[in-house]
C-alpha cells in the first residue's frame, strides 16, 4: 500500500461528516465527472444542494488549489457560498460547513478537513497559497460564542489533515 493511501487512511474529519462523505465514496467510482471535479467531491456537491430543499438558485464551485503542496490541487467546499435559498436547519446561527478534499496522486480525493466556520478566503503571498477561516468562540481561544477570529489552516502531513493553526495576534482579528 502507497504512503498516500496509509496516510488517507488516517484522515481526522468530524465523525458525522465522515459518515455522510463515506457513503457517497462508496457509491461512485474513481473516474472524473464531467465537471472536472472528483466523484467524492461532486457526490458531496450534490448532497450539500439537497441539504437546501432543493431550493439552490445554482451549483456550488468549489476552490482548486494546491494548499498541502504537493503538486496536487485540492478541493475547498465552503457552504457558506452555497447559492441556497434558504439556511439549512441547524446550522443557521452557528455558521456553514467548510470541507476540504486532499487530492492523491492517483486521482483519489480524501476528506482531510471538516468544520462549522463563518466563511474561508484564500491568499496567495510569495507563491504559496493560504487558507484562512472565519471560526469563533472555543475556536479563537474565546469563552464568548459570538467572538470571531480569523485562523490560518495548516497542513499536517503527518497526521494527513489540515488543521486551525493555534490562536495568536497574527491568527486573530
Amino acid at each position: 500500500m502507497a504512503n498516500n493511501q496509509k496516510r488517507a487512511a488516517k484522515v481526522g474529519a468530524a465523525p458525522w461528516a465522515a459518515l455522510m462523505i463515506l457513503g457517497t465514496a462508496l457509491a461512485n467510482p474513481s473516474t472524473a465527472q464531467p465537471s472536472g471535479e472528483p466523484p467524492l467531491v461532486s457526490a458531496y456537491l450534490e448532497q450539500l444542494a439537497q441539504a437546501c430543499g432543493g431550493a439552490a438558485a445554482g451549483r456550488l464551485s468549489p476552490d482548486r488549489v494546491d494548499l498541502n503542496r504537493d503538486g496536487v490541487d485540492d478541493w475547498v467546499v465552503d457552504a457558506a457560498r452555497r447559492p441556497c435559498v434558504k439556511p439549512v436547519a441547524g446550522l443557521a446561527r452557528q455558521g456553514d460547513l467548510l470541507t476540504v478534499f486532499v487530492s492523491l496522486k492517483d486521482g483519489r480525493t480524501v476528506p482531510a478537513f471538516q468544520a462549522v466556520t463563518h466563511g474561508s478566503r484564500l491568499e496567495r503571498l510569495s507563491g504559496v497559497t493560504t487558507l484562512w477561516v472565519s471560526v469563533s468562540g472555543a475556536d479563537c481561544g474565546e469563552p464568548d460564542p459570538a467572538a470571531r477570529c480569523d485562523r490560518r489552516l495548516a497542513w499536517r502531513p503527518e497526521a494527513f489533515r489540515f488543521v486551525l493553526e493555534a490562536a495568536g495576534p497574527k491568527a486573530t482579528r
